[in-house]
């Protein structure tokens, strides 16, 4: 059986205080995969998101070995960015992981770590500062995305 992990990550400042957290998660969450599905092929990749003002708002990690993702230099999830907003870029995220392999998967698995919310005022309460109310500036819908 082929096992295929996404990782999906906010990497906004507002994150920082629970990136080490997620970090952490993500090898417990491997560990355990693997125990329960000993021989399987079991492959890992990444989408870490910003927000659109952001420099490089989405960086994606294909799928490989567990090993090889942890060596690979690019799995340190780092902060970017600035916190000018209270919603986040979750519609490209997700759009990101749709965009990697999954085809040869028997059994496909995302974890999101993240700590704002979408854009668009239905996805988060009024009082929430978002640049984009109507929702996703590019037209995603994270719910389609």
């Amino acid at each position: 059986m082929k096992i295929k992990i996404c990782f999906l990550v906010e990497t906004t400042p507002s994150m920082s205080p629970y990136l080490s957290d997620a970090q952490y998660s993500m090898e417990e969450v491997l560990d355990r995969i693997s125990f329960y599905n000993q021989g399987s092929e079991i492959l890992v990749g990444a989408v870490y998101y910003r927000d659109y003002d952001d420099i490089d708002y989405t960086f994606s990690i294909p799928f490989m070995l567990p090993n090889e993702f942890y060596e690979n230099p690019s799995h340190s999830v780092n902060v970017l960015g600035y916190d000018d907003n209270s919603a986040t870029n979750v519609a490209e995220g997700l759009r990101s992981v749709r965009l990697l392999d999954w085809d040869d998967a028997d059994v496909k698995l995302i974890y999101h770590y993240a700590v704002s919310p979408a854009h668009g005022l239905r996805f988060h309460e009024p009082d929430i500062y978002d640049k984009h109310p109507k929702g996703d500036p590019n037209g995603l819908d994270p719910l389609i995305s």
